[in-house]
């Protein structure tokens, strides 16, 4: 099995807020956003408005 790449990287907002991804060794089928929790809950009712399709 063919292993992927974590990267992190340091970006200059909220104080040098630090983000780590991976990036698989293949393109990706699908994309999952997550986050440390900081304002996260606020996007559940974006999620449930009737115009989005999961694709």
């Amino acid at each position: 099995m063919a292993k992927g790449e974590l990267m992190t990287e340091t970006f200059e907002y909220d104080g040098g807020r630090k983000v780590t991804m991976y990036a698989p060794p293949e393109p990706a089928e699908a994309v999952v956003f997550t986050g440390d929790g900081q304002l996260i809950s606020q996007w559940g009712s974006v999620l449930e408005r009737p115009t989005y399709r999961p694709q």
